[in-house]
Order: structure tokens, then C-alpha cells, then sequence
């Protein structure tokens, strides 16, 4: 194609342009007139949907699913069931609970407190922990959607100590048993998890926690799920390695060895095992790769059992937090469910 070409070509292009602009200009133009003659006849209030405050309030509660809306409501009639009971027999200069929308942060982390060690299902019986964990979670939602206040039961540094005992009465209600005659096992979710967190059941900060961190991560990150699972990783020549990449990221690789379906034998012998990496997170704190590498460490550096998750020191030092006993795969089994 010549200059000349070229030139034709661009001036067509422009003016398609130009009356594609002219089109879209003169509907606008158009539209503008017929806008400009209805309110010139008083017609515009017979054009537009009036929405009041009620409409928009129910357009922002349309967008809470149907299954939390219901766990926010049983939740709040729940705790104002409580605070009812509470105040009916209230005496000895017991402070009163005052209603839930008009609470401010300080007065609900305390009722909260008490609310977690005193509510009971209808027929007396406590509450199982996730039940328990649900109505405050349900709690917390009802407040954000309906009183319109950003509470984080999980996050914010004024409910800690409330953090704290609903972590112990979880704790107190799964040693009692409750809830367990569920057999399936069931993913923890993410404000659960935050919760482990904020409490210290996950982290580094004694060699019992690191090492059930460490099993909850690989456990998460590289989908073992079993305690017999667990228990076939291995401290020396390990399904777990730490590698660099090319950009100098250090992650985690896991690579399984063999499995119920890859057993290496004959028929498997061109089967991949699975591969699984993890990188570096953003939090150091919560950090995989970090926690595993700190969790060497502190492990004595031979003539231990070929197991990696060993039991912790009665009397540890500041280089060596673990025995050479390994954990047996029972102990494994139970340590995420009794977090």
C-alpha cells in the first residue's frame, strides 16, 4: 500500500469516527430536548421512581445472602433474649446490658465476655463451640449490616481479652465433648483462623504452638489431611524442601512420594507425583516458610527418629525447643480439632 493509500485509508477511518461522534451526539442532543420539554410540562415526576430511605436500606439487605441473614437474626434475637433474662434477675449491683446497637466498644467486649459463658440453647444445654463461634460471628454481622458500625470481633485490639475467653470456653466445651458426633472433617474458615491467630494457638511462641502451627499449614498448604498423612513426612531427605526461585523468592515445594494412588510400583512407574509450592507470604508472623525454617532450628540436628513433627522439650533452650520423639499419628490426628 502506497502513501496515497494510506493516506484514504486514514481519512476514512476518521470519518467513520466522525459519524459514529455525530450519531452518538445527536442522540444525546435528541434526548436532551425531549428531557428539556417534559419539565417544561411538569412531566419528570411521573418519569422517575421515587426511592425512600426504607428502599435503600432493603437494596443493601438484598445483598447479604439469604443463610446469613437468617444465622444474623437468630444470633441477635439470641443474645437479646439473654440480656432480657439477664435483666429480669438482675441484683447486687450487676450492671445492666443496655441494647446491642447502642453499646460502645468497651460496654460490648464486656457483655460479650459474659454472653459467651452464659448463653444456652433453649432447653438449658450449652451451646457446641462452633455453635458458639457462629452466634458471634452472626453478632458481629448483625451489627456491621443494620447499626452501620465497623466491629471486629477477630481484629480490633478492644476485644482481646474477649478473644481470649471465647477461645477458652471453646476450648472447655470441646474437652466436655460437644459437637464432636460429627465425623466428617470440616475446613476451618477464615475467621476461625483469625482467631487461632489472635489467640496464639497459631505462631511461634512456644515449641507446643509451632509445632501444631506447622502441622495446620502443611495440613492446609499441601492438602494433607490425616494424621497418618502427617506422620509419613520426614525430618531427613523430606517431602518438603525449601527452594529459591530464579527472582530470589525462598518457597516451600512438597512432593509427594507415594500415596493410595501413586505407590511406585510397576503400573506407576511414569505416574508424576503431585507437586505442590508455596511462597513467602506477606505477613512475616504467619508466614509458612518462615515458621518452617524456624522449626529446623530448633530441632536437635541428629540421632533423632526420621519424623518431622517431634515432641516438644520439657525444659527447652534458646537452640534447641525438641526431643528426638516423634509425635505418633494419633497425637496428629487430634491436634487441629482440639485447636
Amino acid at each position: 500500500m502506497n502513501s496515497a493509500d494510506d493516506e484514504l485509508c486514514r481519512a476514512s477511518q476518521e470519518a467513520e469516527a466522525s459519524l459514529i461522534y455525530n450519531d452518538s451526539y445527536f442522540e444525546l442532543f435528541e434526548a436532551s430536548q425531549i428531557i428539556e420539554k417534559e419539565v417544561q410540562e411538569g412531566k419528570t415526576a411521573e418519569r422517575f421512581y421515587e426511592a425512600n430511605d426504607g428502599d435503600i436500606e432493603k437494596r443493601a439487605l438484598d445483598s447479604v445472602p439469604t443463610n446469613t441473614q437468617r444465622r444474623d437474626k437468630w444470633a441477635y434475637n439470641t443474645f437479646t433474649a439473654w440480656a432480657i433474662a439477664v435483666n429480669n434477675r438482675r441484683g447486687g449491683g450487676r450492671k445492666p446490658v443496655t441494647v446491642l446497637e447502642d453499646m460502645g466498644l468497651d460496654e460490648l467486649a464486656y457483655f460479650m465476655s459474659k454472653f459467651v459463658l452464659e448463653v444456652r440453647k433453649k432447653d438449658g444445654c450449652e451451646y457446641p463451640p462452633n455453635s458458639l463461634f457462629q452466634i458471634v460471628m452472626g453478632i458481629q454481622s448483625y451489627i456491621k449490616t443494620v447499626s452501620k458500625r465497623n466491629v471486629e470481633f477477630l481484629q480490633s485490639d478492644v476485644f482481646e481479652e474477649f478473644r481470649q475467653v471465647l477461645d477458652g470456653e471453646m476450648k472447655r466445651l470441646t474437652r466436655k465433648g460437644l459437637g464432636q458426633s460429627v465425623k466428617k472433617a470440616e475446613a476451618i474458615s477464615a475467621d476461625e483462623e483469625e482467631l487461632l491467630w489472635r489467640s496464639g494457638q497459631l505462631g511461634d511462641r512456644n515449641p507446643r504452638v509451632l509445632v501444631n502451627t506447622l502441622l495446620y499449614l502443611n495440613g492446609k498448604h499441601f492438602g494433607l489431611r490425616s494424621g497418618h498423612e502427617q506422620r509419613k513426612l520426614k525430618h531427613k531427605n523430606s517431602q518438603i524442601s525449601l527452594k529459591t526461585s530464579p527472582e530470589g523468592h525462598e518457597y516451600l515445594c512438597y512432593r509427594e512420594d507415594y500415596s493410595k494412588t501413586v505407590q511406585g510400583g510397576l503400573k506407576h512407574r511414569r505416574v508424576t507425583p503431585k507437586e505442590i509450592e508455596h511462597y513467602t507470604g506477606s505477613n512475616p508472623a504467619r508466614c509458612h516458610v518462615r515458621l518452617f525454617k524456624k522449626y529446623l532450628s530448633l530441632c536437635p540436628p541428629d540421632g533423632h527418629d526420621d519424623a518431622l513433627y517431634l515432641q516438644a522439650l520439657q525444659s527447652p533452650t534458646d537452640k534447641c525447643w525438641y526431643s528426638r520423639q516423634p509425635l505418633g499419628h494419633n497425637t496428629l490426628q487430634k491436634i487441629v480439632p482440639e485447636m
